[in-house]
Protein backbone atom coordinates (compact mmCIF):
# COMPACT_ATOMS: atom_id res chain seq x y z
CA UNK A 1 0.00 0.00 0.00
CA UNK A 2 1.43 3.35 -0.24
CA UNK A 3 2.12 5.44 1.85
CA UNK A 4 0.89 8.66 0.01
CA UNK A 5 -1.10 9.53 -3.12
CA UNK A 6 0.19 12.91 -4.89
CA UNK A 7 -1.85 14.14 -7.80
CA UNK A 8 -0.68 17.64 -8.36
CA UNK A 9 2.28 19.95 -7.21
CA UNK A 10 0.20 22.26 -5.16
CA UNK A 11 -0.37 19.08 -2.75
CA UNK A 12 3.29 18.21 -2.75
CA UNK A 13 4.30 21.72 -1.86
CA UNK A 14 1.21 21.68 1.11
CA UNK A 15 2.73 18.93 2.37
CA UNK A 16 6.06 19.90 2.43
CA UNK A 17 4.96 22.81 4.54
CA UNK A 18 2.74 20.72 6.87
CA UNK A 19 5.65 18.46 7.53
CA UNK A 20 8.35 21.79 8.33
CA UNK A 21 5.66 23.23 10.58
CA UNK A 22 4.68 20.36 12.25
CA UNK A 23 7.44 18.03 12.83
CA UNK A 24 6.31 14.42 14.08
CA UNK A 25 2.71 15.93 14.61
CA UNK A 26 -0.02 13.98 12.53
CA UNK A 27 1.91 10.88 12.24
CA UNK A 28 -0.34 8.32 12.82
CA UNK A 29 0.21 4.77 14.92
CA UNK A 30 0.65 2.64 11.73
CA UNK A 31 3.71 4.72 10.19
CA UNK A 32 4.83 5.46 14.19
CA UNK A 33 7.99 3.31 14.97
CA UNK A 34 10.18 2.96 12.42
CA UNK A 35 10.17 2.70 8.20
CA UNK A 36 8.39 0.03 6.78
CA UNK A 37 10.58 -2.08 4.22
CA UNK A 38 7.99 -0.99 1.95
CA UNK A 39 7.68 2.61 2.00
CA UNK A 40 6.74 3.63 -1.39
CA UNK A 41 4.95 7.25 -2.05
CA UNK A 42 3.28 8.25 -5.44
CA UNK A 43 2.99 10.65 -7.60
CA UNK A 44 0.73 11.02 -10.41
CA UNK A 45 1.11 15.18 -11.91
CA UNK A 46 -1.26 14.55 -15.04
CA UNK A 47 2.04 14.01 -17.28
CA UNK A 48 0.36 10.40 -18.30
CA UNK A 49 3.27 9.36 -15.81
CA UNK A 50 3.16 7.38 -13.09
CA UNK A 51 6.46 8.35 -10.58
CA UNK A 52 6.91 6.09 -7.08
CA UNK A 53 9.38 6.90 -4.64
CA UNK A 54 11.08 4.20 -2.55
CA UNK A 55 13.74 2.75 -0.59
CA UNK A 56 16.97 2.19 -3.22
CA UNK A 57 18.12 -1.46 -3.08
CA UNK A 58 21.02 -3.29 -4.17
CA UNK A 59 20.24 -4.05 -7.96
CA UNK A 60 19.33 -0.22 -8.52
CA UNK A 61 23.33 0.60 -8.19
CA UNK A 62 23.96 0.56 -12.20
CA UNK A 63 21.26 3.07 -13.09
CA UNK A 64 21.94 5.14 -9.92
CA UNK A 65 25.24 5.47 -11.43
CA UNK A 66 23.96 6.35 -14.66
CA UNK A 67 21.80 9.24 -13.50
CA UNK A 68 25.07 10.44 -11.15
CA UNK A 69 27.12 10.49 -14.60
CA UNK A 70 24.04 12.84 -15.71
CA UNK A 71 25.15 14.75 -12.19
CA UNK A 72 28.08 15.48 -13.32
CA UNK A 73 27.53 16.25 -16.89
CA UNK A 74 25.11 19.20 -16.05
CA UNK A 75 27.47 20.92 -13.71
CA UNK A 76 30.43 20.71 -16.46
CA UNK A 77 27.53 22.81 -18.48
CA UNK A 78 27.45 25.42 -15.94
CA UNK A 79 31.10 26.40 -17.35
CA UNK A 80 30.69 26.02 -20.61
CA UNK A 81 34.01 27.99 -21.43
CA UNK A 82 35.90 28.73 -18.42
CA UNK A 83 36.91 25.02 -17.06
CA UNK A 84 36.67 23.14 -20.81
CA UNK A 85 40.15 21.19 -20.14
CA UNK A 86 39.12 19.93 -16.40
CA UNK A 87 39.13 16.32 -17.22
CA UNK A 88 35.34 14.24 -16.58
CA UNK A 89 37.65 12.49 -13.79
CA UNK A 90 38.51 15.49 -11.80
CA UNK A 91 35.16 17.19 -11.97
CA UNK A 92 33.81 13.83 -11.15
CA UNK A 93 35.92 13.76 -8.06
CA UNK A 94 35.13 17.32 -7.36
CA UNK A 95 31.35 16.21 -7.25
CA UNK A 96 31.47 13.65 -5.04
CA UNK A 97 31.82 10.95 -7.24
CA UNK A 98 33.89 8.36 -6.86
CA UNK A 99 34.69 9.65 -3.42
CA UNK A 100 33.42 9.22 0.39
CA UNK A 101 29.85 10.55 -0.78
CA UNK A 102 29.48 7.60 -3.25
CA UNK A 103 30.62 5.24 -0.67
CA UNK A 104 27.90 6.73 1.84
CA UNK A 105 25.39 5.69 -1.23
CA UNK A 106 25.91 2.50 -1.70
CA UNK A 107 26.58 1.50 1.83
CA UNK A 108 23.11 3.10 2.50
CA UNK A 109 21.48 0.79 -0.55
CA UNK A 110 23.23 -1.88 0.96
CA UNK A 111 22.19 -1.50 4.98
CA UNK A 112 18.87 -1.61 3.20
CA UNK A 113 19.20 -4.60 1.00
CA UNK A 114 20.62 -6.32 4.17
CA UNK A 115 18.49 -5.62 6.80
CA UNK A 116 15.75 -7.67 7.20
CA UNK A 117 13.83 -5.82 9.45
CA UNK A 118 9.57 -5.09 9.17
CA UNK A 119 10.68 -1.44 9.74
CA UNK A 120 13.87 0.46 9.68
CA UNK A 121 15.09 2.65 12.52
CA UNK A 122 17.91 5.36 12.19
CA UNK A 123 20.47 2.76 13.23
CA UNK A 124 20.02 1.19 9.92
CA UNK A 125 21.24 4.52 7.81
CA UNK A 126 23.80 5.61 10.43
CA UNK A 127 26.44 5.32 8.87
CA UNK A 128 25.44 5.58 4.93
CA UNK A 129 22.55 7.72 5.12
CA UNK A 130 19.56 6.69 2.76
CA UNK A 131 18.51 6.57 -0.60
CA UNK A 132 15.25 6.98 -2.00
CA UNK A 133 14.74 6.48 -5.76
CA UNK A 134 12.31 7.78 -7.71
CA UNK A 135 10.75 5.18 -10.62
CA UNK A 136 8.37 6.03 -13.61
CA UNK A 137 5.83 4.06 -15.50
CA UNK A 138 3.61 5.08 -18.60
CA UNK A 139 0.37 5.19 -18.05
CA UNK A 140 -2.48 4.13 -20.21
CA UNK A 141 -5.32 6.17 -21.16
CA UNK A 142 -7.70 5.32 -19.17
CA UNK A 143 -5.35 5.21 -15.91
CA UNK A 144 -4.15 8.48 -16.56
CA UNK A 145 -7.76 9.47 -17.18
CA UNK A 146 -8.37 8.09 -13.53
CA UNK A 147 -5.67 8.64 -11.28
CA UNK A 148 -7.38 6.75 -8.18
CA UNK A 149 -6.88 3.68 -10.07
CA UNK A 150 -4.19 1.35 -8.93
CA UNK A 151 -3.42 4.20 -6.65
CA UNK A 152 -1.43 1.46 -4.28
CA UNK A 153 0.34 -0.06 -7.17
CA UNK A 154 4.21 0.04 -7.01
CA UNK A 155 5.60 0.08 -10.45
CA UNK A 156 7.32 -2.44 -12.26
CA UNK A 157 9.38 -0.63 -14.44
CA UNK A 158 12.92 -0.27 -13.79
CA UNK A 159 13.27 3.18 -14.81
CA UNK A 160 14.80 5.23 -12.44
CA UNK A 161 14.46 8.78 -13.29
CA UNK A 162 15.85 10.55 -9.55
CA UNK A 163 17.17 9.69 -6.28
CA UNK A 164 17.77 12.15 -3.40
CA UNK A 165 20.95 10.91 -1.13
CA UNK A 166 20.83 11.98 2.23
CA UNK A 167 21.87 11.68 6.04
CA UNK A 168 21.24 12.08 9.83
CA UNK A 169 23.63 14.39 11.10
CA UNK A 170 23.74 15.59 14.75
CA UNK A 171 25.70 19.07 15.92
CA UNK A 172 28.08 18.89 18.63
CA UNK A 173 27.28 20.78 22.19
CA UNK A 174 29.05 24.14 22.76
CA UNK A 175 31.07 22.99 25.48
CA UNK A 176 31.87 19.71 23.50
CA UNK A 177 30.31 17.02 26.00
CA UNK A 178 27.91 14.07 25.35
CA UNK A 179 24.59 14.79 26.98
CA UNK A 180 21.94 12.57 27.00
CA UNK A 181 19.43 13.51 24.21
CA UNK A 182 16.45 11.68 25.79
CA UNK A 183 16.54 14.33 28.77
CA UNK A 184 17.63 17.18 27.04
CA UNK A 185 14.10 16.65 24.89
CA UNK A 186 12.46 16.58 28.19
CA UNK A 187 13.95 19.36 29.11
CA UNK A 188 12.67 21.08 25.88
CA UNK A 189 15.94 22.08 24.67
CA UNK A 190 17.28 21.33 21.04
CA UNK A 191 19.50 17.97 20.14
CA UNK A 192 20.98 19.18 17.07
CA UNK A 193 19.76 16.50 14.92
CA UNK A 194 19.46 17.61 10.93
CA UNK A 195 19.49 16.41 7.76
CA UNK A 196 21.23 16.88 5.24
CA UNK A 197 20.96 16.51 1.48
CA UNK A 198 24.20 14.79 -0.36
CA UNK A 199 22.81 14.11 -3.75
CA UNK A 200 19.57 15.10 -5.43
CA UNK A 201 19.03 14.33 -8.90
CA UNK A 202 16.60 14.23 -11.66
CA UNK A 203 17.09 13.23 -15.25
CA UNK A 204 16.44 15.92 -17.86
CA UNK A 205 13.96 13.61 -19.77
CA UNK A 206 11.84 14.22 -17.20
CA UNK A 207 12.35 17.81 -16.11
CA UNK A 208 9.38 19.90 -16.02
CA UNK A 209 7.10 16.78 -13.88
CA UNK A 210 7.70 18.35 -10.35
CA UNK A 211 10.32 15.07 -9.28
CA UNK A 212 12.48 17.39 -7.35
CA UNK A 213 9.85 18.99 -5.16
CA UNK A 214 8.48 15.38 -4.60
CA UNK A 215 11.68 13.84 -3.54
CA UNK A 216 12.03 16.42 -1.04
CA UNK A 217 8.88 15.87 0.27
CA UNK A 218 9.13 11.60 0.36
CA UNK A 219 12.31 12.45 2.13
CA UNK A 220 10.94 13.98 4.79
CA UNK A 221 8.02 11.85 4.86
CA UNK A 222 11.12 8.84 5.55
CA UNK A 223 12.64 11.39 8.41
CA UNK A 224 9.56 11.64 10.17
CA UNK A 225 9.08 8.00 10.07
CA UNK A 226 12.78 7.17 11.09
CA UNK A 227 13.21 9.98 13.57
CA UNK A 228 10.89 12.75 13.60
CA UNK A 229 13.61 15.31 15.40
CA UNK A 230 15.76 15.20 12.60
CA UNK A 231 12.95 17.61 10.66
CA UNK A 232 13.82 20.39 12.73
CA UNK A 233 16.16 21.26 9.95
CA UNK A 234 16.94 21.15 6.28
CA UNK A 235 20.54 21.45 5.09
CA UNK A 236 22.44 21.47 1.49
CA UNK A 237 24.43 22.91 -0.84
CA UNK A 238 24.19 24.06 -4.60
CA UNK A 239 26.06 26.11 -7.10
CA UNK A 240 25.84 29.68 -7.45
CA UNK A 241 25.64 29.07 -10.99
CA UNK A 242 22.61 26.51 -10.91
CA UNK A 243 20.14 29.29 -10.58
CA UNK A 244 16.96 26.87 -11.13
CA UNK A 245 17.92 24.35 -8.30
CA UNK A 246 18.66 27.80 -6.27
CA UNK A 247 15.02 29.34 -6.85
CA UNK A 248 13.42 25.49 -5.95
CA UNK A 249 14.84 25.01 -2.82
CA UNK A 250 13.90 28.34 -1.96
CA UNK A 251 10.56 28.08 -3.36
CA UNK A 252 10.70 25.46 -0.49
CA UNK A 253 11.32 27.87 1.99
CA UNK A 254 15.49 26.86 1.97
CA UNK A 255 17.01 30.28 2.38
CA UNK A 256 20.61 31.25 1.69
CA UNK A 257 22.71 31.33 4.79
CA UNK A 258 26.36 31.60 3.76
CA UNK A 259 28.50 31.09 0.45
CA UNK A 260 31.89 29.12 -0.05
CA UNK A 261 34.15 29.13 -2.64
CA UNK A 262 36.42 25.77 -3.63
CA UNK A 263 38.90 25.44 -6.34
CA UNK A 264 38.64 22.92 -8.69
CA UNK A 265 40.85 20.20 -9.26
CA UNK A 266 43.44 21.38 -6.97
CA UNK A 267 46.29 19.07 -7.38
CA UNK A 268 48.32 21.76 -6.08
CA UNK A 269 47.18 23.31 -2.62
CA UNK A 270 48.64 26.71 -3.69
CA UNK A 271 46.18 26.89 -7.29
CA UNK A 272 43.34 28.73 -6.87
CA UNK A 273 42.80 29.35 -10.75
CA UNK A 274 39.89 27.85 -10.61
CA UNK A 275 37.14 28.93 -8.18
CA UNK A 276 33.75 27.92 -7.81
CA UNK A 277 31.36 29.62 -5.68
CA UNK A 278 28.68 27.71 -3.57
CA UNK A 279 25.63 28.79 -2.04
CA UNK A 280 24.59 26.88 1.43
CA UNK A 281 21.44 26.63 2.14
CA UNK A 282 19.37 25.82 5.04
CA UNK A 283 15.45 25.46 6.60
CA UNK A 284 14.69 25.13 10.10
CA UNK A 285 11.46 25.21 11.80
CA UNK A 286 12.38 27.58 14.75
CA UNK A 287 13.20 30.07 12.27
CA UNK A 288 10.10 29.46 10.04
CA UNK A 289 8.25 30.01 12.89
CA UNK A 290 9.94 33.42 13.71
CA UNK A 291 9.77 34.56 9.98
CA UNK A 292 6.48 34.61 7.91
CA UNK A 293 8.17 36.53 5.18
CA UNK A 294 7.65 35.16 1.67
CA UNK A 295 10.05 36.27 0.44
CA UNK A 296 13.25 34.52 0.43
CA UNK A 297 16.34 36.03 2.76
CA UNK A 298 19.83 37.17 1.42
CA UNK A 299 22.96 36.29 2.94
CA UNK A 300 22.81 38.68 5.96
CA UNK A 301 25.95 40.96 7.18
CA UNK A 302 25.74 39.27 10.48
CA UNK A 303 26.69 35.68 9.19
CA UNK A 304 24.14 32.70 9.17
CA UNK A 305 21.64 32.16 11.40
CA UNK A 306 20.98 28.55 11.43
CA UNK A 307 23.15 27.63 14.10
CA UNK A 308 26.39 28.37 12.39
CA UNK A 309 25.72 25.37 9.95
CA UNK A 310 27.99 26.90 7.36
CA UNK A 311 31.40 27.02 9.45
CA UNK A 312 30.72 23.24 9.92
CA UNK A 313 30.78 23.43 6.25
CA UNK A 314 33.25 25.93 5.03
CA UNK A 315 36.37 24.48 4.89
CA UNK A 316 36.89 22.42 1.53
CA UNK A 317 35.29 21.39 -0.61
CA UNK A 318 31.46 21.54 0.27
CA UNK A 319 30.16 18.25 1.41
CA UNK A 320 26.72 18.02 0.27
CA UNK A 321 25.70 18.52 -3.42
CA UNK A 322 22.11 19.28 -5.37
CA UNK A 323 21.62 19.33 -8.49
CA UNK A 324 18.96 20.78 -10.63
CA UNK A 325 15.44 19.88 -9.56
CA UNK A 326 12.00 20.34 -11.28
Amino acid sequence: MALALYTSREQVAAQWKRMIKNGEEGLTKEFNGGLPRDFNVVYMPGNNWRYVISLAKAPDAAQLSALSDEFVSHHIGLFPHEYQAVDYKVWSRYLGFPTAATKGMHLAVQNVSRNQAARLSVHTFRNGGCVLKCEAEALSDTEAASPDHHADHCCNSKGIVGYVHFTFEEGGSEDGMRHSKRLKRKRGEGTGEYVKVGHLVVTQHHSGSGIGPMLMTAMMQCVRLVEPSFTKEVFLTAMEKNGRAIRLYQQLGLQIIGQNTTHLGMEDRRDFSRPVVWYQLGLSREELAEDSSPEPRRISQQGPSLRARTQMHSNGRPSARALRTR
